[in-house]
């Protein structure tokens, strides 16, 4: 680095300078370098460090690619990558409901030792209804532990129980159900060809809701009221009756 250079990288051609960088005091830098051919040649690099400045070159125990978590039917598909390991003994797999309390869901044991990508995943089988917050603790085989940062899933589970009433109705019904959080709803009622008549949205709450739809421009017949999340993702359906 100099005063004078204004480029944040260098290639093989450069000039051996790179910008230099406003540090702070306890602030950490982390320089990735990378090889520009793989002819195994060594190179060096050489640091002249001032004012207080130093340098850590420890391999890192477990160079983390991705991690991230996705709902899988029922359950949630937790998966990540590594770049490398050195001497990693296991990843713990945490889940928590407010990012706060976090409890141990299993482990998956690590590949100890590796300069290649590896890719691990471990099933959430019981997710909890709403939001989940999922973390990585991982550890040494000398028994030094790091942590991930968390990623979160709302995991809402189909199949949601719905009373509908009167039944047989005239103008109006009313329907009954229990949300498991808060956030907007999306309705509509089908006929049973599965054209929709009449649709609509609805501000539902964590705990039991009630949700009138009036039927007053639909024909009597036999139907259906499907309930949805905000993005249209079926949350649960039953059949009433117009006269």
């Amino acid at each position: 680095m100099n005063l004078t250079s204004a480029d944040l990288s260098e290639g093989a051609g450069g000039d051996r300078y790179v910008r230099y960088i406003d540090a702070l005091a306890g602030q950490t830098f982390l320089l990735y370098v990378d090889r520009f051919a793989s002819t195994n040649t060594p190179f060096a690099l050489t640091w002249n460090l001032g004012g207080g400045a130093d340098i850590n070159c420890l391999v890192l125990p477990v160079q983390m690619l991705t991690f991230d978590a996705k709902p899988k039917q029922r359950m949630v598909d937790v998966t990540w990558a590594t770049a490398s390991e050195r001497n990693s003994a296991f990843f713990e797999v945490q889940r928590s409901q407010d990012g706060d309390i976090w409890e141990r869901l299993g482990e998956v044991t690590a590949r100890g030792n590796t300069q290649n990508t590896s890719n691990y995943a471990f099933l959430d089988e019981s997710p909890f209804s709403g939001v989940n917050y999922y973390r990585l603790r991982q550890v040494d085989t000398n028994g030094d532990e790091t942590f991930t940062e968390h990623v979160q899933v709302t995991f809402r589970r189909t199949g949601m129980p719905i009373e509908v009433y009167p039944n047989p109705a005239k103008e109006s019904i009313s329907a009954s159900f229990t949300s498991d959080v808060d956030g907007a709803m999306q309705w509509r009622v089908l006929d049973m060809s599965g054209r929709t008549v009449e649709r609509g949205t609805f501000s539902a709450q964590n705990g039991t809701n009630r949700m009138d739809v009036n039927l007053t421009r639909v024909e009597s017949g036999s139907y259906m009221l499907e309930l949805m999340d905000a993005s249209g993702v079926h949350m649960g359906n039953t059949r009433f009756m117009k006269q």
